[in-house]
């Protein structure tokens, strides 16, 4: 209980999931009406939540800003700034230019919906995942660097080939097709006026691409050894700021693979609902930490550090911080072709 680190910079649905958690861990050992007590604050809690995102009820908190609560701004601001400003911004910023504003943060054109969409979420991290761990040590630098370069270098091949190995080849021409004329257009514009093309497309790709495959892999890489198909213990939770009030609750991912259509503003429902089964698949949550610390972290074999950030759940709770040490080593081990072949059924081609 004293490692729980509840920070006032997490969103609102953050702050009530981990002092959910947390009263679970101090409220583990038996009582008469423990189990009713937990079971009033699990539905009072969950109907928090669904009331933040549920515009009939006063406790709605719409996201405008992801670095600010809509009801701090609110108090903050003159009403006339509110009104006429704010407001009018509100309205303009619904609409979006995928073509013209994804290239500016590093994404090329539709290549995120081909790769994560219709490739990673089928294949969910198992040996036909391009984006796998389970190949890899993944507490090894030599193995994540191996990881990162093969996607820095190798995708714009590596995608479009997969799709034809699924049969799979108008979605392997249109993959091929985007990323590559990106690409030109890049390259265009850079030969067209170097110094702008170079600060506003080519950095951002380079940057954007290295810090997807390094959460990528800390995303995924605490695998369990005993059922690695299972979205519950292939890929993790994180209550903490960067993910969640920055990357729209990306931390939850878990919920996101289980459902990747689920709206990011209910994955926290969803996980308080789903706690217990959450706690019985012997799924992995955290705190205090992020997908790119965590990397870092595994590179350095700092497990004491990341048995830390465990929020631990279920029978975890009775888990020493050695227990919990091995546990995360266990889940970091590299799987054979062999254990591939057992576990998902078929190996990669």
């Amino acid at each position: 209980m004293d490692s729980i680190i509840i920070s006032s910079e997490l969103t609102p649905a953050d702050q009530l999931v981990l002092q959910n958690l947390a009263s679970d861990i101090q409220t583990r050992q038996p009582c008469s009406n423990g189990a009713a007590k937990e079971n009033d604050q699990d539905t009072r809690d969950v109907n928090t939540l669904v009331g933040l995102n549920d515009p009939a009820s006063q406790d709605f908190e719409p996201t405008i800003f992801s670095s600010w609560d809509m009801r701090d701004i609110k108090s903050r601001l003159p009403p006339s700034v509110y009104q006429y400003m704010l407001l009018p911004y509100v309205s303009w910023a619904q609409k979006a230019f995928p073509y013209i504003m994804d290239p500016l943060m590093g994404h090329t054109w539709n290549s995120y919906f081909y790769h994560h969409v219709k490739h990673h979420h089928v294949e969910g991290n198992g040996p036909d995942d391009l984006s796998s761990t389970v190949r890899y040590q993944r507490d090894d630098i030599w193995h994540f660097l191996h990881y990162v370069g093969r996607f820095y270098f190798l995708i714009w091949l590596d995608l479009p080939l997969y799709f034809v190995r699924k049969g799979r080849l108008t979605i392997a021409l249109r993959a091929a097709f985007w990323e590559w004329s990106n690409y030109v257009a890049i390259v265009s514009l850079l030969r067209y006026n170097f110094k702008p093309a170079l600060f506003t497309l080519l950095i951002p790709l380079l940057i954007m691409r290295l810090g997807l495959m390094v959460g990528n892999w800390g995303q995924h890489a605490f695998v369990d050894a005993d059922e690695p198909d299972s979205d519950y213990r292939s890929s993790i939770t994180l209550i903490d700021v960067p993910s969640n009030r920055y990357c729209y609750n990306d931390g939850y991912h878990t919920s996101h693979h289980l459902n990747p259509l689920r709206h990011w503003r209910d994955h926290p429902v969803h996980f308080l609902q789903s706690k217990e089964i959450y706690s019985r698949e012997h799924a992995l949550v955290f705190h205090n930490i992020d997908y790119l610390m965590i990397t870092v972290r595994l590179m350095m074999r700092d497990y004491e550090h990341l048995a830390r950030c465990l929020v631990p759940i279920g029978d975890q709770i009775d888990m020493t911080m050695e227990q919990r040490v091995a546990l995360l080593k266990r889940h970091t081990r590299r799987f054979s072709e062999e254990e591939i072949r057992e576990k998902f059924g078929v190996a990669k081609a």
